[in-house]
């Protein structure tokens, strides 16, 4: 396997990379893919960080990366599915990438937890006395709102049956 793969996160510790590769050029080029699973140790892979404008330098800080390929041999046990059909399998995962997670809860406890510090018991003036304060709580209240709104569209989606990539959006 030949190519290279931008905005890889967290490669630089990863044991194990998933690629969708071209493996045929015949028929739609949807059709022409498939999904292998890459050891990161194997010979002719060499990652590379991309440093972010606040200019982090250590191995510690950057998580963004470009791995490159460079005659890599790949067992035909670590294709996932079909020759040419990984399209098909990404495509189901994708649907599933951004739900599950269940953020919500935690941002509105957090929320909470900001707008307790923001009315001291005991002064005079609160923090929250403050238009611009009230209005960018009042913001992240909405935010959350909608955030909840998607991990319920997500989870009732599962529950009878759809899938999750289907759901209508605006």
């Amino acid at each position: 396997m030949n190519g290279q793969k931008i905005w890889t996160t967290n490669a630089h510790w990863a044991d194990w990379i998933f690629c969708l590769v071209r493996t045929s050029s015949e028929g739609k080029r949807q059709e022409g893919i498939s999904f292998l699973l890459i050891d990161m140790k194997s010979p002719g892979i060499k990652v590379d960080p991309i440093y972010l404008v606040d200019g982090t330098r250590t191995p510690m800080r950057h998580e963004l990366n470009q791995v490159f390929f460079t005659d890599v041999k790949v067992p035909v046990e670590n294709r996932v599915g079909e020759e040419n059909k990984g399209w098909t399998y990404a495509k189901y995962l994708l649907e599933f990438e951004r739900g599950g997670q269940a953020h919500g809860p935690r941002l509105r406890k957090a929320s909470g937890i900001s707008r307790s510090w923001a009315q001291p018991a005991r002064c005079r003036r609160t923090a929250l006395g403050q238009p611009e304060l009230r209005e960018k709580m009042a913001a992240l209240e909405m935010e959350i709102d909608a955030i909840e709104m998607n991990e319920l569209m997500f989870y009732s989606s599962l529950k009878t049956g759809d899938a999750p990539g289907t759901w209508p959006r605006s």
